[in-house]
């Protein structure tokens, strides 16, 4: 793409905001770090959901939750937004997916 293709600017952009987010996020993982180090679990949420089959693929990421599965907007992309972080990874040898946030972020 060369130098002066004006779509070179929304690329930019989102690469700004890619960059925001995981700044963002590493804060966010600092201090459940703390929280988990110092045992100190009450703002600490958490959604589990266990399968009986193999794991095929394990991953870990954090993102903003703009909706619900219903459909319902939970927030607006904002840079204070609350980030939910999810978690796929073998238990007691069944996979599972966990899903986690602090207590007291903006968005509910």
């Amino acid at each position: 793409m060369p130098y002066d293709d004006p779509r070179r600017e929304i690329f930019y952009s989102i690469f700004q905001m890619n960059a925001l987010a995981a700044e963002t996020a590493e804060d966010a993982l600092k201090k459940i770090e703390r929280m988990v180090e110092t045992k100190r679990y009450e703002r600490i949420r958490a959604l589990i959901v266990r399968f009986k089959a193999a794991p095929v693929l394990l991953s870990v990421g954090a993102f903003w939750a703009l909706y619900d599965l219903m459909g319902q907007q939970l927030q607006d992309l904002e840079p204070d937004s609350a980030y939910l972080a999810m978690h796929i990874l073998t238990a007691e040898n069944k996979p599972a997916v966990v899903f986690t946030w602090l207590r007291g972020q903006k968005a509910a």
